[in-house]
């Protein structure tokens, strides 16, 4: 998740997690999350996270039952994974940032743990091809990052994850899009507030349980004082608004009707919703928006931020991308197909919106697979020319074979994450245009190719 220049009407934004708002020309992308470079073991290899992951295991769920109190900000509960085994293991190690557990339990026997952050590291005798679970049993206050992490400001807690390791600031985890599993998680916000979270709700004997596979371990929940909306002009996702308590503004209300062409737009592309329900929760404070499966956070109501975040269900959400030398395309599908259709709706062509954006950046920018800082994440190779790369590609292979490959890759991909490579893979596949000559100029140079 993250901050992010995007751009429409040569607009910047600041995304997170998956992000975008509609901002002043000439706004910057803020500072990178704190502690996403930092050292540590080897890992999953992420160019900008190395750290992050943990080779040895596949994760099948995770179970959290959690209490957070929003007012001081501190969590507690128990957290379990259930994973199998790839290899022999001696040892197991975790992610994580946070207060040290009370305890953990490997197969339901405590074990000593060596915690020195970001891992925490686990005794095991495992054969291969064995499952085992983990349970940590959590009381602490994580540390509120600045725009990353776990987030208590007054009597509100969110979470926001733009790169692997930033969910591990407050939960013991594997951190890596490498690693989909099943995420099922129940909070207990306390009298007077209210959780919501990423995944499909579901409510028993008062307690509402949130789940769904992500091809990611980008989780995101808040809780606060929300008041909730149903969007009565879309049947299916069933679509629940969550706003802090009081009158909602007008511009909110707007979108409600505005959703439903949305998502008809976005599916003609991307194919059928990929989530039973979708919650929208409006948090106070956030610089931008944040995606999750099933669960989008914003901090403003434009319609480009809506439309973008909406393809990141898609995007990001069902279909997760493998590094952070991907996010040009984690980024720059959605923001293509928000300013498609912002454009459709006042019934112009994309074509002058998108040369202003090209203008914006011309000649040259940083190749967007070329990733070695956090700033990298969030800047004008990704948000800007990540979506003109997407464009030109629509315009070498024509409507009917662009939209077969984008419906192919979120059928055969669901509840996975796709390298660019996988991409061009199934691109190629409905077209004999050399679909690596059309994106490689754009997302392996430094020089811009011809406006398409």
């Amino acid at each position: 998740m993250r901050l992010v220049p995007i751009s429409s009407l040569l607009l910047a934004g600041l995304l997170i997690a998956c992000a975008g708002s509609e901002t002043e020309p000439n706004e910057q992308p803020t500072a990178a999350p704190e502690g996403s470079t930092a050292p540590g073991p080897v890992g999953a290899g992420d160019p900008l996270v190395p750290w992050a992951g943990n080779p040895g295991y596949d994760v099948i769920r995770y179970d959290w039952r959690l209490s957070v109190d929003p007012s001081s900000g501190e969590l507690s509960g128990t957290a379990v994974l259930t994973a199998t085994a790839l290899e022999n293991l001696d040892s197991i190690s975790l992610d994580y940032a946070g207060p040290t557990p009370e305890a953990v339990f490997v197969d339901g026997v405590k074990v000593e743990f060596d915690y020195s952050s970001p891992k925490l590291e686990l005794p095991a005798d495992i054969e291969a091809g064995n499952g085992f679970t983990v349970e940590a049993l959590l009381n602490g206050t994580p540390a509120s990052g600045s725009g990353f992490g776990w987030i208590h400001r007054g009597d509100l807690v969110y979470t926001v994850a733009l790169l692997p390791g930033d969910t591990a600031s407050w939960v013991p985890l594997n951190d890596t899009p490498k690693d989909p599993a099943v995420f099922s998680v129940m909070v207990d916000a306390g009298a007077g507030s209210v959780a919501v979270a990423s995944g499909t709700p579901a409510t028993s004997n008062g307690e509402t349980t949130w789940e769904t596979p992500m091809a990611v371990s980008e989780f995101g929940m808040a809780v606060g004082d929300f008041e909730q909306r149903r969007v009565v002009s879309v049947s299916r996702p069933q679509i629940t608004m969550w706003t802090p308590a009081g009158p909602v503004p007008p511009n909110e209300e707007a979108i409600d009707d505005q959703i439903g062409g949305m998502l008809s737009y976005l599916e003609s592309f991307l194919g059928p919703f990929p989530f039973p329900t979708l919650g929208v929760t409006k948090l106070d404070g956030l610089p931008g928006a944040n995606s999750t499966p099933g669960q989008i956070f914003l901090g403003v109501f434009g319609r480009l931020t809506v439309a973008h975040e909406l393809a990141h269900q898609w995007i990001g959400g069902s279909v997760g991308t493998e590094s952070s030398r991907d996010s040009w395309l984690r980024e720059g599908l959605p923001e293509y197909l928000a300013v498609s259709w912002v454009a459709e709706q006042e019934e112009v062509s994309p074509e002058g919106r998108l040369r202003s954006m090209y203008e914006r950046i011309a000649p040259s920018t940083r190749a967007p697979r070329d990733v070695d800082d956090p700033g990298d994440r969030s800047d004008d190779a990704i948000f800007v020319r990540g979506p003109l790369a997407v464009y030109a590609l629509h315009v070498a292979l024509g409507d009917e074979s662009f939209r077969a490959g984008l419906a192919q890759l979120t059928a055969e991909y669901e509840g996975r994450s796709i390298s660019t490579e996988n991409f061009i893979d199934v691109m190629q596949a409905q077209t004999e245009v050399d679909v690596s000559a059309v994106m490689s100029p754009w997302i392996d140079d430094e020089e811009l190719p011809p406006f398409p």
